[in-house]
């Protein structure tokens, strides 16, 4: 195998590289490194490179420059609004050009903002906004300049609404409103703030603080947002701590934070407010000599939350057991305790049945998961989770079914089930049927078929209600 050197950007004067080479053998379940890493670290951290030395430097590696032009065309459906087909054809170039070893000039012509497949439909019985995961490769192309920044529920940019030892960052974000194309000065929301990261030579201890802060007309008082966690890394622990507090009025209209509002079904508002969260949890690894196990143990995990005067709002505390066997499979067992304040009367079956009163509320469940051999042309995975749920129980089936037929596509099957019963006259039925097929024709040609069905109501029950939420089908072309 040769890599040109015109794939890296270096420097022409130093006659070494820090640099590691990993192979991961998906047969045998191994990672294989040049530069030895501990189990425990990351073969790509950088702090476990090793030197590479050359006679002379390198050779110049001229010039680097990508061109990407492409094409796409499709049609989707969204059968919850209107029902129509509506296509779409679209066509534009991106330009990547190395203006030095260490700096990038990222040009584009009429932007590809569009999404290849539609998000997969889930069932979320949280009582707050959900991430999907960016697939635009507009903005996954150099996300990790900003996908850092924050905590993961509390994030200043996510794109989605428009390694090293040390890490220092700040970032700005700004939204401002126009009318026509004169700006309106009165209608912003602006986003500034910084973040630090830190991780010891060993990659044993890991930290990060951050502190944000949000500019909003008429708002100018608890508006920060600021947090901490630290992390040891060891090959048989891993612990960490996490805190998180979100002022009243931190608001980031490009940033997700899903716990800053919360909905008041008597007023029909969505209400601000500020909360904190402790985050601490234990896993431990011990690896048997049995070969089958590759690794197994167990964690401690807490989740809380609480309004600005530490009284708690939301809290779950779960206790598992994990094993990852030698092929790639897994079983996890678990058991979780609930502690959930509601401030307002909901209906936390989201089916339009009557709300429970505002008030505390403590249940248990006990989850099953198993997970297949990831290496095999067909996949299987699925889960299994029954327990008390507010007043009554409630019972989750999931079943994802995958197989690879390479090199030509992917095909996939997502089946899932809420069972719920508050008391013998409320009992929903949620169930979401999400097929998948992504075909390659070419390495520069293929097609993602996606549908998401929703059925709500028992099977053969005169509430029984098959719906068709949304299809696409979307064919790409790249050079």
């Amino acid at each position: 195998m040769a890599i040109p050197f015109k794939s890296f950007r270096y420097s022409q004067t130093r006659d070494y590289w820090q640099i590691n080479f990993s192979r991961n053998d998906l047969k045998q379940y191994e990672n294989s490194a040049w530069s030895p890493a501990p189990r425990n670290a990351n073969i790509a951290n950088l702090a476990f490179t090793g030197r590479l030395q050359f006679d002379a430097p390198p050779p110049k590696p001229g010039a680097n420059v990508t061109l990407i032009p492409y094409g796409i065309g499709g049609a989707n459906v969204d059968y919850q609004a209107d029902g129509k087909v509506k296509g779409f054809v679209n066509g534009g170039m991106d330009a990547k050009i190395a203006v030095t070893p260490s700096l990038n000039l990222d040009l584009t012509l009429n932007p590809d903002f569009s999404q290849v497949d539609v998000d997969q439909q889930v069932t979320n019985l949280s009582r707050f906004s959900i991430m999907f995961p960016e697939r635009r490769n507009f903005f996954i192309e150099n996300s990790d300049l900003f996908s850092r920044f924050g905590f993961r529920r509390v994030r200043p940019f996510f794109s989605r609404k428009i390694g090293t030892r040390s890490y220092f960052g700040l970032i700005g974000v700004n939204r401002q409103a126009f009318m026509g194309t004169n700006p309106n000065w009165s209608d912003y929301n602006r986003i500034v703030g910084a973040d630090f990261d830190l991780r010891t030579h060993n990659n044993v201890w890991m930290g990060k603080v951050f502190c944000h802060r949000s500019f909003t007309p008429n708002q100018s008082a608890d508006a920060f947002a600021h947090g901490s966690w630290v992390g040891f890394n060891h090959r048989n622990v891993f612990a960490m701590m996490n805190h998180e507090h979100v002022g009243k009025y931190f608001i980031t209209d490009v940033g997700f934070v899903p716990r800053g509002q919360v909905y008041n079904s008597i007023t029909e508002e969505y209400v601000r407010r500020s909360y904190w969260r402790l985050e601490p949890m234990v896993n431990v690894k011990l690896y048997p000599a049995w070969s089958k196990i590759n690794w197994h143990g167990p964690g401690v995990y807490w989740s809380y939350y609480a309004d600005r005067n530490w009284v708690t709002t939301e809290s779950f505390v779960q206790i598992k057991y994990d094993i990852r066997f030698a092929s790639s499979a897994g079983f996890t067992i678990s058991s979780r305790h609930n502690h959930i304040r509601l401030q307002y009367p909901t209906d936390v079956t989201f089916s339009g049945k009557e709300a429970l009163p505002a008030g505390e509320y403590q249940f248990s469940d006990y989850e099953v998961r198993l997970g297949a051999n990831r290496r095999k042309p067909f996949v299987a995975s699925g889960r299994v989770r029954i327990g008390d749920y507010y007043t009554g129980h409630k019972n989750t089936y999931r079943l994802d079914l995958n197989y690879r037929w390479q090199p030509w596509g992917i095909f996939s099957l997502g089946l899932e089930q809420n069972e719920i019963v508050i008391d013998s006259n409320c009992t929903s039925y949620l169930t979401l049927i999400s097929p998948k097929i992504e075909f390659s024709f070419t390495r520069n040609v293929f097609l993602v078929y996606s549908d998401n069905y929703g059925v709500s109501g028992q099977f053969g029950a005169d509430d029984y209600l098959w719906m068709i939420k949304n299809r696409s089908v979307v064919v790409k072309m790249a050079w």
